[in-house]
């Protein structure tokens, strides 16, 4: 009977110690799931929003680099009608005079349809018709010109030609007392070409709204104005997400979101152009932004089935531990299975943590597409260049102007990427201007531009300030994407990031910096004379 009292003692103190073995072991099991499970997710929607802001970051670079070509073809196009507009002949005012010379430069640019000489009255003579009806006192462009400005209009459709046209207006004489104002007529075809080669995989498609939010390029035909029935503000749209979106490209705002669009969710990437009060925007499927996620989610997958497998051999533990009474053999196996249990799932989390610190250090960058490599004349680009940004070095009465001093050497013809080399020239000539315009210590403003042969087989070019030179740390980030010194607005910091991929990758050259804080600034390329040299 003793002994029977002491086995029932025994066997219920065994079944307690059983129960609190279990309590204790559904407990650590609860919370060692809790802590995997947290930490799962958190390494999930961290990685996931990596991948996700890169692919963003890459559409909208995208659009970029589309809204950058339309901004440089518009830049020439409005230094074309300055430059005409602040000729002696134009100031003269003289249509006898003025026209024969405004025919010839109309035959020489191809790009103009017709040059218009307007007195202040609004009344006008064109290389068309001669002295033309009505007046243009009341247009924006003309308006703008007698105010001393080079501005670009909104598209207008030609109710004789039938086709959209851009109106470029520039002051005649002094910006300060214009005697005039000079206007030309330019096809957007070339709006139109580059709004629809800008494409991110299939099914994306892109256009661009005006300052009013009017469609001036759309694949769809029904978006479009026409004469008799001028295309309707986007502004106005009955679709909540189209107004919006329309109202933040007229705003001049930049970004990408996902937005309902054509009746499904897609992403949109816009950004403002510089030139012009326009607007262009990317419409990308979702897939193909988020099919990067493709990869991390099969993981992820992966990563759940080894877990809720953990999670059910756990239990199957608890419950073959309670079986077999707990024993101290039983105990030491389950605590084996146990720790292999954790070490899986330790090494699962340490391998997520090298992706997610690899996945930290990924950008992507686009190259601009140029037909073909060609040898051209160096020289005539960085002239080129120069033309372009004249009415930034010249000195007018309350600016000094800046002096450029070429020393050219005798450099044959180099193969190259005309186009992507002279956007590495523009960037730098702009930012020596940007940097010597905020810079007031020095009496006489310099930028110098150097060419040269080296070692034989490469060509060097440097372009040298006298501006504010530069700290060792912003040195250190200077060919970064997005960054930039500049306030907001003025730089997406794009510029020297994008000039860095063209002479190093497609040009297998060096882009490098010289610069001292207060004491100028100087960049240097070199790229090989012929691209089969390395």
């Amino acid at each position: 009977m003793r002994f029977s009292k002491l086995s029932q003692v025994q066997n219920n103190f065994q079944k307690t110690e059983r129960k609190k073995r279990k309590v204790t072991t559904l407990l650590v099991l609860a919370g060692f799931t809790s802590i995997i499970s947290t930490a799962a997710i958190a390494s999930y929607l961290i990685i996931h929003q990596l991948l996700l802001d890169n692919a963003k970051e890459k559409a909208l670079l995208k659009v970029q680099q589309g809204s950058g070509e339309i901004d440089q073809w518009l830049e020439i196009r409005k230094a074309e009608i300055a430059t005409i507009a602040d000729t002696p002949t134009l100031a003269t005012m003289d249509w006898a005079v003025v026209e024969p010379y405004l025919k010839s430069q109309v035959k020489r640019i191809e790009e103009y349809r017709q040059l218009t000489m307007a007195f202040p009255d609004g009344s006008r003579f064109n290389t068309q018709v001669g002295k033309a009806k009505g007046t243009i006192i009341d247009r924006p462009y003309f308006i703008s010109a007698m105010a001393g400005k080079v501005t670009a209009n909104d598209p207008v459709i030609s109710r004789s030609l039938g086709v959209a046209q851009i109106q470029i207006g520039a002051p005649i004489g002094s910006p300060e007392k214009p005697v005039g104002a000079l206007s030309g007529n330019i096809p957007v075809d070339r709006v139109v070409n580059i709004v629809q080669n800008l494409q991110l995989g299939q099914g994306s498609y892109a256009f661009a709204l005006n300052s009013e939010g009017r469609i001036i390029v759309h694949p769809n035909p029904s978006l479009r104005g026409t004469t008799e029935k001028p295309a309707t503000s986007l502004l106005e749209s009955k679709d909540v997400y189209l107004a919006t979106l329309a109202r933040r490209m007229v705003n001049k705002e930049q970004g990408i979101e996902l937005i309902k669009l054509d009746s499904i969710w897609q992403y949109v990437a816009y950004t403002p152009l510089k030139q012009a009060n326009w607007s262009v925007a990317l419409v990308i499927p979702r897939p193909i932004i988020e099919s990067s996620l493709d990869a991390l989610n099969l993981l992820t997958l992966i990563l759940g089935s080894v877990l809720i497998v953990a999670i059910i051999g756990g239990w199957r533990q608890v419950q073959l531990s309670e079986e077999a009474q707990a024993n101290a053999e039983e105990k030491a196996q389950l605590y084996i299975q146990t720790q292999e249990q954790v070490e899986l799932l330790n090494q699962s989390l340490m391998h997520q943590k090298q992706m997610e610190n690899q996945l930290k250090s990924l950008r992507s960058f686009s190259r601009l597409d140029e037909s073909e490599v060609k040898a051209v004349n160096i020289h005539e680009g960085l002239d080129s260049a120069l033309m372009i940004l004249q009415s930034r070095l010249n000195a007018s009465p309350k600016y000094p102007g800046i002096e450029v001093i070429k020393e050219y050497g005798d450099l044959p013809p180099i193969e190259c990427y005309a186009g992507q080399l002279n956007q590495v020239f523009m960037n730098i000539l702009t930012n020596a201007l940007d940097a010597l315009e905020e810079w007031h210590e020095v009496e006489k403003k310099i930028i110098r531009i150097t060419t040269s042969l080296y070692k034989s087989d490469r060509v060097r070019i440097s372009i040298a300030d006298n501006g504010c030179g530069m700290t060792e740390e912003v040195k250190q980030r200077l060919f970064d994407p997005f960054f930039t010194t500049k306030p907001v607005g003025k730089g997406t910091g794009m510029g020297l990031s994008i000039s860095y991929q063209i002479v190093t990758i497609e040009h297998r050259g060096k882009l490098y910096c010289n610069s001292e804080l207060g004491a100028g600034t100087e960049f240097l390329i070199e790229i090989p004379l012929h691209q089969g040299v390395t």
